[in-house]
């Protein structure tokens, strides 16, 4: 199609030269067209050499892709909805991840919240213990006080 483009756009710029060269340098077509046609034929010659080095490379493309007979047009249509489908998936991975990474924090949140419900249980359940235990410490310091007491000499107290 690129091809088929440029021949048409050579094609009307060679009849542009030639009426050129059938009217007069004084004529209003000559004066309208006199300026326009150098330039054209140098962007033509540009896009031709342009053309001429792409070709080969879009050729290569096509081999590559596994695709022939394809026009430029539907070659990059291809890439561009493959890179959008590749650019959602990309989204839809990081989207995922970061609802896992929630969900494992509110886990690690929730576990963290029954740990602390089972220490603070074991704590209240050891607390009587404890209480109990320096109870009979004390109870124990204030027999052994007064069994020391007694076998010491009593004119001592």
């Amino acid at each position: 199609q690129t091809q088929a483009d440029y021949r048409q756009l050579e094609g009307q710029l060679k009849i542009v030269e030639s009426c050129l060269e059938k009217v007069s340098k004084e004529d209003a077509y000559n004066t309208l067209m006199g300026g326009f046609y150098p330039r054209a034929r140098v962007l033509m010659d540009s896009i031709k050499a342009k053309l001429d080095k792409v070709e080969p490379t879009f050729k290569l493309l096509l081999e590559l892709l596994g695709e022939e007979n394809k026009t430029p047009a539907e070659v990059f249509g291809l890439l561009n909805r493959f890179a959008r489908q590749l650019e959602k998936a990309y989204d839809d991975i990081i989207r995922a991840e970061e609802v896992e990474k929630k969900r494992a924090e509110a886990e690690e949140k929730k576990r963290k919240a029954e740990a602390m419900k089972v220490k603070k249980a074991l704590a209240k359940e050891q607390q009587p213990q404890q209480q109990q235990q320096q109870q009979q410490g004390q109870e124990n310091s204030e027999g052994l006080m007064e069994d020391l007491k007694g076998r010491l000499d009593p004119k001592l107290f």
